[in-house]
C-alpha cells in the first residue's frame, strides 16, 4: 500500500491499476477458489488497505478530519462549520465519482457491459 501510495503521489498509475466494488467481487471469488484461508487473508487485505487509504488527508475522510482537528489545536480556533461543510461536500462529490468512473472501468476491464 505504501508503494502505491508513493506512486500516486508521483502521478505513476493508471485507472487500470486501482479497482472498485466489482473487482473485489471478482477477486473475492478468486481467492475463493482457492479456499477459506486465502478468502480471508484476501478480507484481511482489503481491509488494512481501506482502513488506510481512510486515513489519506482528504475533505470526508477520516484523514481530513484528523487534519482540521489538528489545525483547530493548533490555532486554538473553531473552524466554521458551513465552511467544513462546503469542504466534505466537495470532497464527497469528487469520491462519489472516482468511485463511479472506477466501477465503470472495472465493468469495462472485466467485460460486463
Amino acid at each position: 500500500m505504501g508503494i502505491f501510495l508513493g506512486r500516486a503521489l508521483r502521478g505513476n498509475i493508471s485507472s487500470d491499476d486501482v479497482g472498485g466494488p466489482v473487482a473485489i467481487v471478482k477477486m473475492s471469488g478468486e481467492a475463493a477458489k482457492y479456499g477459506l484461508l486465502s478468502l480471508l487473508s484476501f478480507a484481511a487485505l482489503l481491509s488494512i488497505n481501506l482502513g488506510v487509504l481512510n486515513l489519506i488527508p482528504f475533505p470526508a475522510l477520516d484523514g481530513g478530519w484528523v487534519i482540521i482537528l489538528l489545525f483547530e489545536g493548533i490555532t486554538r480556533k473553531k473552524i466554521d462549520e458551513n465552511k467544513i461543510g462546503i469542504v466534505n461536500l466537495i470532497g464527497f462529490t469528487i469520491l462519489i465519482l472516482f468511485a463511479i468512473f472506477i466501477t465503470y472501468k472495472d465493468i469495462l476491464r472485466f467485460k460486463l457491459l
